[in-house]
């Protein structure tokens, strides 16, 4: 009897190891220091709730994150541990522009599949077969910005100040040549390296250009600079934003100097159960910070092609190419660049200390 017992639980073990679901790894590139980890910070959160939860659920998925603090050279060193020592095929990021450009021909060279949720710069467009991005291109958002502020605001002499980075690079090429092709005249255009804690001389320059309103590309730490020390100048000019000032940091870091600011966002509408579970997990006050939805929206999309089609880079992603998805961001398609089809915005502005959707 005692051999029958210890037979018939060698069989279901048996049985139980072979119906266990094969680990699906992914891997992930983002900001997780530096001046804009709150952004990587938050998405990570993201990613480890929707894990807990599939996971809850018989999945068995695991993601491995890697740190490349917005910057090109360290998100290749990221990249090449996730592909040579994890044996990752698929990748989350990377999240800010540098780190997508930097890493996209190693990924193409070893068909790794790589789904940004948050890089914008139009130069991903042309990164290869692999790259796909559920985030619209600068291509929109810098012709939108332009058109606002040239026929919706109905100014005509524009500053513009932007970072170094590869992100504030191709919005601010993008922004600038259109306005330019709508009449508009660029007075000044400063530069400065990301994370600059000093932008006196910048503005300085700025304000004797006597600009309508001053365009900014630029992350967290920087920007909540140049709100500081324009008031410290005296400028009075109003700023315009791209995406980034969508992390919340900023307004919480610059109150009582920043209201009538105004900057663009890709539109979405709001996720309610998100919001709860977020919440729930993490707290009332925990922010959610830009991309998050995306960042869902790219697990997930890269589970769903997975169960079609196999543990096969290749063959997701043909699969994607022809994909038709309604996440919590919106609906996702991809053109044959990889890059996002739907491209809406919103203005949102500072009104009496409430950030508020103004178109």
């Amino acid at each position: 009897m005692k051999k029958l017992s210890l037979l018939i639980l060698i069989v279901l073990g048996i049985f139980l190891v072979g119906c266990q679901k094969e680990t699906i790894k992914i891997g992930y590139i983002g900001p997780l220091t530096g001046d804009v980890a709150a952004v990587g910070q938050g998405h990570q959160k993201v990613l480890q709730l929707a894990i807990e939860e599939l996971n809850s659920q018989g999945e068995n998925v695991e993601i491995i994150f890697e740190d490349g603090n917005c910057d090109g050279k360290r998100a290749v060193t990221a990249i090449h541990k996730l592909i040579n020592i994890d044996g990752v095929k698929y990748i989350i990021g990377g999240q800010c522009s540098s780190e997508t450009l930097s890493t996209a021909p190693i990924a193409e060279t070893n068909k790794v599949l790589m789904i940004s949720p948050l890089s914008s710069n139009p130069a991903i467009t042309n990164s290869g077969d692999y790259i796909f991005r559920v985030y619209p291109s600068d291509n929109y958002q810098g012709k939108f910005t332009a058109n606002y502020i040239k026929n919706e605001l109905g100014l005509n002499d524009v500053a513009v100040l932007s970072c170094l980075d590869d992100w504030c690079k191709g919005l601010k090429e993008v922004f600038t040549s259109e306005f330019e092709t709508l009449g508009g005249t660029v007075v000044e255009s400063q530069e400065f390296e990301r994370g600059t804690s000093d932008l006196k001389t910048q503005l300085t320059k700025i304000k004797k250009a006597n600009p309508e309103i001053i365009f900014m590309a630029a992350y967290t730490e920087s920007t909540i600079t140049a709100f500081k020390q324009s008031k410290e100048l005296g400028i009075n000019t109003p700023f315009f934003g791209g995406d980034s000032w969508a992390e919340t940091t900023i307004w919480e870091r610059t109150e009582g100097f920043n209201e009538g600011k105004r900057y663009v966002v890709p539109y979405f509408t709001e996720a309610k159960q998100f919001n709860q579970k977020y919440h729930a997990k993490y707290g009332a006050d925990a922010n959610i910070v830009l991309a998050s939805l995306q960042t869902y929206d790219s697990l997930m999309i890269l589970l769903d092609a997975i169960k079609e089609n196999g543990d096969d880079s290749t063959k997701v992603k043909d699969y994607l190419y022809d994909l038709d998805y309604n996440g919590l961001s919106g609906k996702i398609s991809f053109d044959n660049n990889g890059d996002l089809v739907l491209a809406k915005y919103s203005v949102m502005q500072m009104q009496n200390g409430k950030l508020t959707t103004i178109n």
